[in-house]
């Protein structure tokens, strides 16, 4: 998630409105919502309610654009990630459903959905998903949750069919996602595991690094941070550390300490700070460069 922050104090935010305390929350997968700008400007919070419904809410004008009820017959929603699909103009927005163990694609503008990819893992769950524009296609990869006897990253195309996997990617993956680098025109694919975070050159197919300080815990969220000439690797993991590790080099850089609990997702501000959702329903801000804690969000009582 981007946010724009030009006018804005990290220090100074506070509580706009309780938007979404309907909603359903599930701490071991990530992303149960997201937020994005749309091409025709709307800014859009999508999250899933109790009831398992998908609303789509427009945060320029504080009001619910639609509700899609039993978007995944009827069971919970546990995904969210939005891509802007700039050859055909258009907003998408991919869903996920553990227990139905299948993925679904929308058009943001109707809510039409484009695809439904069914029983992708017959053994285990679906811990996360997302999209990937290569050679000018547009894919969706899964990962998996098998703790006997985890499948590979799968790759799907746009008429839902898997076309192949990423090769050694069978491990329990918590967290999958794509970083794009123009500099080499090269797309690797980040995943956060039980015992380590994974990184993977998807042009080659093949392993890129693993990045390991402490197999204590699992890896649920991952930014990528392009800082000067260092390109970073920031995780969050269970035993409440952060660790910003240098992506090509797969050396650590920092290990800061937020609190005794498991952290979740991660917002990066600017360059020097990121916010962490933390175990106790609180959302940490920290400075990455003087390796603190800055800020505890109550998250009851803010946004």
């Amino acid at each position: 998630m981007s946010i724009d922050n030009s006018n804005l104090n990290n220090k100074e935010i506070i509580l706009l409105t309780n938007i979404a305390n309907n909603s359903y929350c599930y701490r071991d997968i990530d992303n149960t919502f997201t937020i994005f700008q749309s091409k025709d400007e709307i800014l859009h919070l999508i999250y899933t309610t109790k009831k398992k419904s998908i609303i789509s809410y427009n945060l320029n004008e504080f009001r619910i654009i639609t509700e899609i009820k039993s978007a995944h017959e009827g069971n919970c929603i546990t995904n969210f990630r939005h891509f802007f699909y700039q050859h055909h103009k258009v907003d998408l927005v991919l869903s996920i459903s553990a227990k139905n163990n299948n993925i679904k694609i929308w058009n943001c503008k109707n809510w039409s959905c484009l695809l439904n990819i069914k029983d992708i893992y017959p053994k285990g769950i679906i811990n996360s998903a997302c999209f990937i524009h290569y050679d000018n296609n547009l894919y969706i990869l899964s990962s998996n949750n098998n703790w006997v006897k985890p499948d590979f990253i799968k790759i799907f195309n746009f008429e839902e069919k898997s076309i192949g996997t990423i090769k050694n990617s069978n491990e329990n993956a918590y967290y999958i996602d794509t970083y794009f680098e123009e500099c080499n025109s090269h797309i690797y694919v980040i995943t956060g595991n039980y015992n380590s975070v994974r990184s993977y050159d998807y042009n080659k197919n093949e392993l890129y690094h693993e990045y390991c300080d402490d197999k204590t815990g699992f890896h649920s969220s991952l930014k990528i941070l392009k800082w000067k000439t260092i390109t970073k690797l920031i995780e969050s993991a269970s035993n409440g550390f952060i660790r910003i590790w240098n992506f090509h080099s797969g050396i650590l850089i920092n290990t800061i300490y937020a609190c005794n609990l498991c952290l979740y997702g991660i917002c990066i501000w600017d360059d020097l700070n990121i916010f962490v959702g933390c175990g106790d329903n609180t959302i940490k801000l920290i400075n990455i460069k003087e390796g603190k804690v800055t800020k505890t969000i109550n998250g009851s009582n803010y946004w």
